[in-house]
């Protein structure tokens, strides 16, 4: 596990377990420690289980919750929320 500081780009990916190049919609959700929710738009990796989302900058230290969210013309799915600490640095 890589260290992440507040004010640090950071490119994120994440493994959604199946292949889904056929998706429409790609996102990572995210929750900050103070709540705040949002999402990152996302594009497919070169491996077609994984989707990621580039130059990210997390803006407040604590707890980051991020979850993969994926949309084809079937499915609305998401995937295992991934827990980030985000620490301050000197």
């Amino acid at each position: 596990m890589i260290n992440v500081f507040v004010g640090d780009l950071v490119d994120i990916i994440l493994n959604v377990g199946c292949d889904v190049s056929d998706s429409v919609v790609r996102k990572i959700k995210y929750r900050k420690p103070n709540g705040e929710t949002g999402a990152w738009d996302a594009v497919l990796g070169d491996d077609p289980t994984k989707i990621e989302s580039s130059n990210v900058v997390f803006d407040k230290a604590g707890q980051w919750e991020i979850q993969a969210y994926i949309e084809s013309a079937t499915l609305k799915s998401h995937g295992k929320i991934v827990y980030l600490l985000v620490k301050t640095h000197l």
